[in-house]
């Protein structure tokens, strides 16, 4: 798996890519990952960030998170617009009630051929977005 991938071996970011493919298929995400390695005064390559527990203990933080308590009335009636990946697993409409209690004026739009990484994926879609609660 990419959390027990060891990189403290590989003597290129080209070689580290290698490694992380067979555990992450898209090219967007590794170079996402990749911009926290750093080169040790020795040229070895090690994380910026303990990568190897965060990403074996993700699920875990996901799910331990606790919605705080919602008040009678929104935080803010201002248009608020949550855009989601449709091929994103982060927000689905089972969110949505819990989402409208906070920010009542919301509005969900799901941006086609994209993945959590919206900007990158669509950045036509999350610019007309932008456009719209501009308006």
């Amino acid at each position: 798996s990419v959390s027990e991938t060891d990189i403290s071996g590989a003597s290129s970011r080209k070689e580290i890519e290698a490694l992380l493919s067979s555990g992450i298929s898209s090219s967007k995400d590794r170079s996402l990952i990749m911009k926290n390695l750093k080169r040790d005064a020795d040229n070895s390559y090690s994380w910026k960030i303990n990568a190897p527990v965060l990403l074996r203990h993700l699920r875990e933080m996901i799910e331990g998170l606790v919605l705080p308590p919602v008040e009678e009335h929104g935080i803010t009636g201002f248009p608020v617009i949550f855009l989601t990946g449709e091929k994103s697993e982060y927000l689905d409409q089972g969110h949505y009630s819990s989402i409208l209690k906070l920010f009542p004026a919301a509005e969900f739009r799901i941006v086609k051929d994209a993945g959590h990484w919206i900007h990158a994926d669509n950045p036509e879609a999350v610019a007309e977005a932008l456009g719209d609660l501009m308006k």
